[in-house]
């Protein structure tokens, strides 16, 4: 599970989605908790007072080799506010009473199904390389953000795990004081949303695609 996790942290900058590449996005296509929480966010990119050759986001789409089949990885980042920084017991004490769980490399995980710890909805990790939430460490820990990450395939449909990691995230992030941010690190916009929703069906239609293709053959 996310096995490419301990490779992909890297100093290169992430591209923005180019305004025209992305449908029209309408109101109704988004949900109540999307229109509430977008109305109060003001776009910006946030700068770390950190080094940020030890800054990176998380962002895959790679081959998953045990399936076979492509897996989509969406990144998310909760950002401290105003330069500052989120620290260990306070992501502990928010992580755990969202429902994450300590785990696998040394990070967080959600597990949609209630019973099931093979196959986590969402994880969360620390911004910073090598991106760990040990307990030992957490103690003394501060951090400019954390990375959230889902990846498809996974436990729910695309959309409703989108929705859901949405909603944790916001959650996590006003109990920390945080700003819930695209993989840009810019404060998350209807647009960016609009164009993950896309991403996803495209994702879907793909994978149907090579279903059939499979069976053709």
């Amino acid at each position: 599970m996310f096995r490419w996790f301990k490779n992909k942290f890297n100093n290169k900058t992430s591209v923005r989605y180019p305004e025209n590449d992305i449908a029209d996005i309408q109101e109704d296509d988004l949900s109540v908790d999307d229109l509430v929480a977008l109305s109060q966010m003001t776009p910006h990119t946030n700068q770390f007072d950190v080094d940020t050759n030890s800054v990176g986001p998380l962002s895959a789409v790679e081959a998953d080799v045990r399936g076979g089949t492509e897996s989509l990885v969406i990144v998310f980042n909760l950002i401290a506010k105003d330069h500052g920084y989120l620290y260990g017991s306070d992501i502990q004490a928010a992580l755990e009473q969202a429902g994450f769980v300590f785990g696998d490399m040394n990070i967080y995980h959600y597990f949609a199904e209630e019973g099931r710890s093979d196959i986590a909805m969402c994880s969360i990790a620390n911004l910073v390389e090598p991106g760990t939430l040990e307990y030992e460490q957490l103690e003394v820990l501060k951090t400019p953000g954390l990375s959230l990450f889902m990846q498809l395939p996974g436990p729910l449909n695309g959309r409703e795990t989108l929705e859901m990691t949405l909603k944790l995230g916001r959650t996590i992030a006003d109990q920390l004081g945080a700003d819930l941010c695209d993989e840009t690190r810019s404060v998350l916009s209807i647009q960016t949303i609009g164009h993950l929703k896309e991403k996803i069906e495209a994702y879907h239609f793909k994978q149907q695609m090579a279903s059939i293709k499979n069976h053709r053959h």
